[in-house]
């Protein structure tokens, strides 16, 4: 039966994204992305968002997913319009923001909400630690660009 609504919504240019970001998800929401972008380029896609991210503690693994994100949504003709329905925490947060100028949009009751993830450093070498902050610093700032552009 899940089959038939996920093949409704791919007709209607509509993705549900709920699932923790990991590799998998990554790997299905690029896939689908690309069949809908080469489906009819001049179609908006809608993408509904609700989640809270991902679970797992692996900083720079968890933002290699939303950067590949990132890169394929910027590569496309077609409007992309983002709904967040309920929770938006951290990577589907900046997920949300990728939508075309004017087509962004949460529900009154939606909670967005973007971590602060220095505290994600943990204990390392002196030299460790002054790396992963310089990648920090470098991937906040994207952050902010991302969300003030347009």
């Amino acid at each position: 039966m899940s089959s038939n609504y996920s093949t409704f919504l791919l007709e209607k240019n509509i993705l549900y994204l709920s699932t923790e970001i990991d590799f998998n998800s990554t790997k299905s929401f690029i896939s689908t992305i690309l069949y809908l972008k080469n489906k009819n380029s001049n179609e908006t896609i809608n993408l509904y968002i609700n989640g809270k991210g991902s679970s797992y503690y692996n900083l720079f693994s968890r933002y290699d997913q939303i950067i590949s994100m990132h890169d394929i949504i910027n590569s496309m003709k077609s409007k992309l319009s983002t709904l967040v329905l309920g929770i938006a925490f951290n990577e589907m947060c900046l997920i949300s923001s990728y939508g075309s100028k004017d087509y962004r949009y949460a529900l009154p009751s939606s909670l967005l909400y973007i971590d602060v993830f220095m505290n994600s450093i943990g204990s390392s070498q002196t030299s460790d630690i002054g790396i992963k902050k310089s990648e920090l610093y470098k991937f906040n700032n994207l952050i902010v660009y991302e969300i003030l552009i347009d």
